[in-house]
C-alpha cells in the first residue's frame, strides 16, 4: 500500500488515541518518526510502550514496504517545465496563524481524494528571517537589502526562480503525482504566505482566519503548566504569571503582523485561485463551509461523504482524554477570551488589535 505519512496515521487515528491519548493530531508525525525509530531499534522506550507499539505494528505485516513507499522516490529527479506547470496547479497551500484551525482543516477535513503535507515550514525560511518586530510592534526587513543575505532583493529574480523549481521537484520527490491535489498546511512564518504566492502563482490558496483574541488564549492555554501539551510535548516553558502580560502584548503584534501579511498575500493572488475563510464559520457551518471548499478546490464529493468527513474530526468524537483545557485540541466554541482575560488583558489586546480586528469584521 503506498500512503502519505498523515494519510497512514488517519488510518489508524482512533487506536492510535486509544493507546496514546497523550498523542495531538498535531504531532502524528513525531509519533510516526518515533514508531519508527523503536521498530528499527534506534532508540529504546519503556516496556509498556514497546509492548503497545508492537501490537500496533501487528496490523501491518508489510511495514517496512509500507516505510518505503511513504517516503516517495528517492533518486534525484528534475521535472521538466510543463511538469512542473501541473504540479503546481495542485498544490493547494493552506495558510493561518498558529491556533486558528489550519490542522482541523488542511490535514482532517480536506482529506477526501487528497494528500497531505504537513508543516514544511517554507514560508518560515523564506518569510520570518526577513522580518523582525521592534519593542513596539512594528516590522520591518532587515536583511532582504543586504547583499550577501541569500535572499537578498537584490537578486530576487534569480533565487524566485529557483526556489519555485525547489519546492515544486521536493514535493514531487515525496508526491511522485501529477493527478491529485496536494494540501499543504503552512502556518508558520510571516512573510512568507506573500513569497511563496508569488513563487507558485497558479497554485490555490486557502486562507484561514480567526479572532485572535481567541488564537492568544489558546496559545496561552498550551503553555499554561507543566501538563499542557505544549510544555509536554512541544517542549516549551510553562508561562509564569508574571510574564502573562508581556506575552499577550508580544503575541498581539505578531496577530496583527501575521494578518497583514495573509491580506497582502490573498490581495496579491489570482482571484480564482484563492479563497478566505473565517474559523467560526467553519466551526459553526462545517459542512456548509467544507463544500464551498471543495468546490473551489474542483474536487467533487458527495453530501453523505462529506458529512462522514465531519463526524469523523468533530470535536464531540475526539476522545475526552485527548481535549479540554491543556490539550491540543481545547474547546469548539470561538469567544472563550472574554471568559479567560482580565479587563487589564482586553484592553492591552483591544489598543493593539483594534484596527485588524474591524477590518476583518470582528465585534471589540
Amino acid at each position: 500500500m503506498s500512503l502519505s505519512y498523515l494519510d497512514f496515521i488517519y488510518s489508524k487515528r482512533s487506536d492510535l488515541q486509544k493507546s496514546f491519548p497523550e498523542v495531538t493530531t498535531g504531532n502524528y508525525l513525531r509519533f510516526v518518526d518515533w514508531a519508527i525509530s523503536v521498530c528499527e531499534g534506534r532508540i529504546k522506550d519503556t516496556e509498556n510502550n514497546n509492548k503497545l507499539l508492537s501490537q500496533f505494528l501487528l496490523e501491518f505485516k508489510d511495514f517496512q514496504k509500507t516505510k518505503r513507499n511513504l517516503i516517495g522516490i528517492s533518486k534525484v529527479t528534475e521535472l521538466n517545465k510543463e511538469q512542473e506547470l501541473k504540479l503546481e496547479k495542485n498544490l493547494v497551500w493552506v495558510f493561518g496563524s498558529a491556533r486558528s484551525g489550519t490542522t482541523w482543516l488542511g490535514s482532517q477535513l480536506l482529506s477526501y481524494k487528497t494528500l497531505k503535507m504537513f508543516e514544511p515550514k517554507i514560508a518560515l525560511i523564506v518569510g520570518e528571517l526577513q522580518q523582525w518586530v521592534t519593542k513596539n510592534g512594528k516590522k520591518f526587513d532587515r536583511q532582504s537589502e543586504q547583499v550577501d543575505y541569500i535572499f537578498s532583493n537584490h537578486f530576487k529574480s534569480t533565487w524566485m526562480f529557483y526556489l519555485r523549481k525547489l519546492i515544486l521537484n521536493r514535493m514531487y520527490s515525496q508526491f511522485p503525482t501529477f493527478s491529485q491535489k496536494i494540501v499543504i498546511k503552512e502556518p508558520l512564518g510571516r512573510g512568507g504566505s506573500e513569497i511563496i504566492s508569488k513563487c507558485l502563482p497558479s497554485s490555490k490558496i486557502v486562507i484561514i482566519i480567526r479572532d485572535g483574541r481567541d488564537v492568544i488564549d489558546s496559545k496561552i492555554d498550551a503553555i499554561r503548566n507543566e501538563n499542557s501539551w505544549g510544555v509536554k510535548i512541544e517542549g516549551n516553558k510553562p508561562l509564569m504569571p508574571k510574564q502573562r502580560l508581556n506575552f499577550i502584548k508580544e503575541n498581539s503584534n505578531q496577530w496583527v503582523n501575521l494578518m497583514d501579511d495573509l491580506r497582502n498575500t490573498y490581495d496579491s493572488h489570482s482571484k480564482n485561485l484563492r479563497l478566505l475563510i473565517r474559523y467560526e464559520d467553519l466551526q459553526g457551518h462545517t459542512v456548509e463551509e467544507l463544500e464551498k471548499i471543495y468546490e473551489f478546490l474542483q474536487i467533487e464529493i458527495k453530501k453523505e461523504e462529506l458529512e462522514k468527513i465531519v463526524n469523523k474530526y468533530s470535536f464531540e468524537n475526539i476522545p475526552t482524554k485527548s481535549k479540554g483545557k491543556g490539550k491540543f485540541t481545547r474547546f469548539a466554541s470561538p469567544g472563550m477570551w472574554k471568559e479567560n482575560f482580565n479587563e487589564e488583558e482586553k484592553k492591552l489586546m483591544k489598543s493593539i488589535m483594534k484596527k485588524s480586528l474591524m477590518q476583518l469584521d470582528y465585534e471589540l
